[in-house]
């Protein structure tokens, strides 16, 4: 039963995440400035976070430090800023089902950034770590081709009442708006026609998130405060957006978002996308651990697709469709790679784990960072394991003998010893 809940509540996940999708593509097309949206977003994700930073971690407000204050700056602009424009733009000039398989690659590109910056490490003489080169590659070709490749029309638009277009042309798709004077210049002298544009856009965006992804570890390391990091980070992002806003904004009325879809998408931006959908992959983080999330990416695909053609008439086009296949493929060489690498590990040795503060025996610091490459600290190895030990493939050789689950901050002992 345990095991169900989370594979609902991950379907859940993206299903919400694709609806998601369809509200911002539609509110889009009918004409919303991409930065008006993402300052109404996330001012309203601004006055639930700051709230529930107070009431819940107010005894851990401490000092920031120089470094924390950087990394917090650069988050804030990079995952925050930056990641909400691309995507935004993105979804405005292709499509929804483009831009849902484009986000596949940002576990993949998490995990390469890591690599680089050695957070992460690829064993280069194992199956496994073949695997990972092989699936990064399997990724950029994907990018590329849903990026260049356009291709002809697999389902065509169903909604003859719809605006969007077969046409590649800012002006002929009526989206031209959206974009500020000075990168429409510059679009037009590059001869860069929409679609491209917003692939590339996509691509952008998914990149920048990883990079926010990657600097969470070592800014909750410094600072345990999740929820005040994450309102700190969003409060970057919208003063940004705000300045942003000055000169892409040149009409005042632009801030009138008076059609109940726009109003619609913006709430459900704020409240479903950033709060409900947040808490419940963490809540399935921490009972199946990251790999098992990762694998339920492509799910929004293939819901996204769907949706799009029936709710929108969003035209799905051959260059999507083979760059989604090349995409979802290199996403599972990664991560079977990275599942062969957390088998490895366990394989090694016994693995005693037990949180601070509490009697037990601590893993050494290289067994510490090798979970820690795999994803999994001492409260998702412990859901992990429950999740797992019934009978799932990661743990077959393996025994767990003692599990224990972890009530209000009290005591969590693991052993895992191989058969």
């Amino acid at each position: 039963m345990a095991e169900l809940k989370v594979v609902l509540t991950m379907a859940l996940v993206q299903l919400l995440y694709s609806v998601y999708n369809l509200l911002v593509r539609a509110s889009l097309v009918t004409g919303i400035n991409p930065v008006v949206f993402a300052v109404y977003r996330d001012l309203l994700a601004l006055l639930m976070l700051w709230p529930l930073a107070f009431f819940l971690e107010r005894r851990l407000w401490t000092r920031i430090s120089p470094t924390v204050l950087i990394m917090l700056l650069f988050s804030g602009i990079t995952g925050i800023y930056a990641f909400q424009v691309l995507a935004l733009l993105g979804l405005a000039y292709t499509s929804a089902p483009l831009i849902a398989g484009i986000q596949n690659l940002t576990p993949v590109f998490t995990f390469i950034i890591g690599v680089v910056f050695r957070i992460e490490t690829i064993q280069y003489s194992r199956p496994s770590g073949q695997a990972q080169i092989l699936g990064f590659l399997a990724c950029v070709g994907g990018a590329v081709t849903m990026s260049l490749y356009k291709g002809p029309v697999i389902f065509p638009n169903l909604l003859t009442s719809s605006r969007v277009s077969g046409s590649t042309n800012f002006q002929d798709q009526g989206l031209d708006i959206v974009i500020s004077e000075g990168l429409k210049k510059f679009i037009v002298e590059w001869k860069i026609d929409s679609w491209k544009f917003g692939s590339f856009c996509g691509i952008a965006s998914s990149f920048l998130i990883s990079i926010y992804i990657n600097l969470q570890r070592p800014i909750l390391d410094r600072y345990p405060a999740p929820v005040s990091v994450t309102a700190l980070e969003y409060l970057v992002g919208a003063i940004l957006l705000a300045l942003t806003s000055i000169t892409w904004v040149k009409n005042p009325s632009s801030w009138a978002v008076s059609q109940r879809a726009n109003l619609l998408a913006i709430a459900y931006a704020g409240v479903i996308n950033s709060a409900l959908n947040f808490s419940l992959q963490t809540w399935c983080l921490g009972r199946s651990g990251p790999i098992f999330v990762s694998i339920f990416a492509p799910v929004q695909t293939i819901l996204t697709t769907i949706l799009s053609l029936i709710f929108l008439g969003d035209p799905y086009h051959w260059g999507s469709l083979l760059g989604s296949i090349l995409v979802v493929a290199g996403l599972y060489f990664v991560i079977w790679g990275q599942n062969e690498d957390c088998r490895s590990v366990l394989r090694s040795r016994e693995l005693r784990l037990v949180p601070d503060g509490q009697p037990g025996v601590k893993t050494p610091p290289s067994l510490e960072e090798s979970l820690l490459h795999c994803g999994l600290s001492d409260a998702a190895l412990v859901g992990w394991v429950m999740f797992a030990a019934p009978g799932q493939d990661i743990l077959k050789g393996f025994n767990p003998v003692v599990v224990q689950k972890r009530h209000s901050g009290g005591p969590a002992l693991i052993t895992v010893v191989p058969r």
